[in-house]
């Protein structure tokens, strides 16, 4: 029962601007045919006089609470939206090109990157590649091996993501859930376990390799479905 209470209550949230809405074009429908029969009518009766005195009145009451709703809650909020907008485009695309990067940094420094970057491709180079190797982004004559740069990434990644969440009045509820599964991901555990000194050489075969693709990819997809939904 609970299940089924958290699923309505999820439906009714998540469209309630749609019901306000829905509401104000009855009302004007309502104006629109009592008192200029302006409007296709539903039904007659003979207490209509009376019945449209009423929905008149309600109406005139609701569209008057609804004009003043736009003005002092939903036009401040869709000019805050704009004005935070940019910066939250600019973190999602960090955090996006950041994934990105992490996809091709078990390749060897100087390597060119010349396939699709599909998931079955990517688990293909990780498992052929060791992420204790040198990362190919590795510059200014720094010697970081894959993994720590994944970890690296990866840590920024949920700094920005946290910074995102500051702004949660302005996310969809979607968004919001994507960004708390990226501060929450395996991802996390699985390069503290990939870079424990006494577990690292251990756990380098193909199918932690693999493992650790897979689970890229997926952080990968999910940035950059928040990139064009942020």
């Amino acid at each position: 029962m609970k299940k089924y209470w958290q699923k309505a209550r999820t439906f009714l949230v998540g469209y309630g601007n749609y019901y306000v809405i829905g509401l104000a074009i009855l009302c004007v429908y309502a104006i629109l045919q009592i008192k200029l029969g302006f409007a296709f009518y539903l039904a007659d009766s003979e207490d209509a006089g009376s019945w449209n005195q009423i929905i008149e009145g309600l109406s005139y009451s609701y569209l008057a609470g609804y004009f003043f709703y736009l003005l002092t809650v939903r036009l401040p909020y869709w000019e805050m939206k704009i004005k935070v907008h940019e910066a939250l485009k600019r973190k999602a695309e960090k955090i996006d090109s950041n994934y990105q990067e992490c996809l091709i940094s078990v390749l060897p420094p100087g390597s060119q990157v010349n396939f699709e970057m599909k998931e079955e491709i990517v688990v293909a180079i990780f498992k052929k590649f060791s992420y204790l190797g040198k990362c190919r982004l590795s510059s200014f004559g720094m010697e970081v091996t894959a993994i720590d740069y994944i970890k690296a990434k990866h840590e920024e990644n949920q700094r920005l993501a946290a910074t995102i969440l500051e702004y949660k009045p302005w996310l969809s509820a979607g968004t919001v859930s994507q960004i708390e599964e990226i501060r929450n991901s395996d991802l996390s555990s699985m390069v503290i376990a990939l870079t424990n000194p006494k577990l690292a050489k251990i756990l380098d075969n193909e199918g932690s390799r693999a493992t650790l693709a897979g689970t890229m990819w997926k952080m990968a997809s999910l940035a950059k479905e928040i990139k064009e939904t942020v």
